[in-house]
């Protein structure tokens, strides 16, 4: 192409871009992303539910939400520092060991982490094949166990607690990943059994209760006890036995999962999805299980990062925190 034509050519388009400048500025749009989980998990439907109640809620302030699939928490977070997500789900054992330099982010914190409202409380289960014979998590030991994907809430969640137990040699967990269905190996004896952190009482915990002769491993001991009082993320937790036919209510510990964002997102952002939260609880509570017991009057409970000062300003002015 001779050098004339090519300059038309570029006129033509600065042209064309010029004329267009001023339609996009009067359909600009805020977008914010909402990180979650694997599709077939939790933490994409109740993420969806959020992006659905902020969609309408927040129209005229012409905010739009996206929510994106993610391997889980971990990813979630080093997402979050990037700038490449606005909020994300993520557990509270995940929270503290970014801000303050733990785990995965060793030598690298996320100090700027802020909690926007806690969402609900996850159980960390373990269920035991049954021709395993593992009734305790001492049955664990050197034995096949699928221990969640790399990124995700349980896997980090497991390495927590095998630290905690500090099982070397070959009394160590052989850790599996899973992805999809875990019934099949937990039935048939690929693994002897698999691990997971999930909200009370669980569809898919049910399911797999019912599949097979699988068994429910109370997650107890002088090791959980220790890792339970040095972590004050934890909070010891139950399965209710109600919900799946069982004798007793199954001992074990649980984390919180709430929203989260950082001090890198606009204050004004922050304060109207916060106030969005609040004012649409009910419908939120009614649009996925896992979100079934969130409450606006609880939004600045029990969380482990710092809420968000625009956060609080918002829900103080709706009369919900002092």
């Amino acid at each position: 192409m001779g050098r004339p034509v090519m300059r038309r050519a570029l006129l033509a388009l600065l042209l064309l871009l010029l004329l267009a400048a001023p339609a996009v500025r009067a359909n600009d749009l805020t977008l914010i992303s909402i990180g979650t989980g694997a599709r077939d998990g939790t933490y994409y439907p109740v993420g969806r539910a959020i992006c659905r109640v902020l969609d309408r809620a927040l129209a005229d302030r012409r905010i739009r939400c996206s929510v994106e699939s993610t391997p889980g928490s971990v990813y979630n977070v080093t997402m979050l520092a990037r700038g490449e997500l606005d909020f994300a789900l993520v557990q509270s054992d995940v929270q503290f060991a970014a801000a303050q330099g733990r785990e995965g982010w060793s030598g690298r914190p996320v100090p700027d982490l802020r909690a926007i409202a806690g969402l609900y409380t996850e159980v960390f289960t373990i269920l035991a094949g049954p021709d395993s014979g593992i009734t305790t998590l001492d049955g664990l030991k050197g034995r096949d166990v699928n221990t969640g994907s790399p990124g995700s809430g349980t896997h980090a969640t497991w390495k927590q607690l095998a630290a905690a137990l500090a099982w070397t040699g070959p009394a160590a967990v052989r850790g599996v990943e899973l992805r999809g269905d875990v019934g099949g190996p937990l039935c048939d004896g690929r693994i002897a059994a698999s691990a997971a952190v999930g909200y009370q009482p669980a569809p898919g915990l049910r399911a797999l209760l019912g599949r097979c002769a699988t068994r429910l491993v109370p997650v107890t001991g002088p090791a959980v006890d220790a890792m339970l009082e040095r972590s004050p993320y934890y909070r010891r937790a139950v399965v209710p036995a109600a919900a799946y036919g069982l004798p007793d209510d199954v001992p074990s510990f649980g984390a919180s999962s709430d929203l989260v964002t950082t001090l890198k997102v606009r204050p004004e952002i922050v304060a109207a999805v916060a106030r969005a939260l609040a004012e649409n609880a009910e419908e939120l509570a009614g649009m996925s299980p896992a979100l079934a017991r969130f409450d606006k009057r609880n939004v600045g409970l029990g969380l482990t990062l710092p809420q968000h000062p625009a956060a609080t300003a918002a829900f103080r002015g709706l009369g919900l925190v002092r």
